[in-house]
């Protein structure tokens, strides 16, 4: 969260006060990268995901020996995704802007898609169900990625 929330403006304010190489590297770290090979920025998103899935177990499982219902779960992970949603709707512009100029997919948007369907895979389905799936939907991407044409 460091990095997201403001981490690499010290590296680019340092990097205008002291001119040194290694600097320089560091904060080309920052930005995305083309087409080809990733930096250090690139993978904050995935990472991120992957800490919230491999959290989600967990979580589920202590509010599951609290005592919480399986409709206060399904309730509580609707509410999550949505708030998530509409945070990111907020943060990207908000409702300043015309409906057709709004970005629909920002990272925030992901995050709660994301998150609601992994957490309906992890409710719903034991772990060979959910191998099952996961690997599933490697070979769909797969799939789609080799054998589907695009122009260009």
């Amino acid at each position: 969260m460091f990095w997201i929330v403001g981490g690499p403006g010290i590296f680019y304010a340092l990097e205008t006060l002291v001119d040194a190489p290694i600097l320089r590297l560091i904060v080309r770290q920052f930005d995305h990268s083309s087409w080809n090979g990733f930096t250090f920025w690139d993978l904050i998103f995935p990472l991120f995901l992957f800490i919230v899935d491999i959290a989600m177990p967990f979580s589920f499982a202590r509010r599951i020996e609290r005592g919480d219902s399986r409709k206060m779960l399904d309730l509580h992970v609707v509410k999550r995704a949505i708030t998530l949603f509409f945070l990111g709707l907020i943060c990207n512009g908000g409702f300043s802007r015309p409906i057709s100029e709004l970005r629909v997919p920002g990272v925030l948007q992901r995050i709660a898609l994301c998150y609601f369907f992994a957490s309906i895979v992890t409710l719903n389905m034991g772990i060979r169900r959910q191998v099952i799936t996961a690997v599933s939907l490697l070979v769909f991407y797969w799939a789609a990625m080799k054998l589907v044409p695009v122009h260009g």
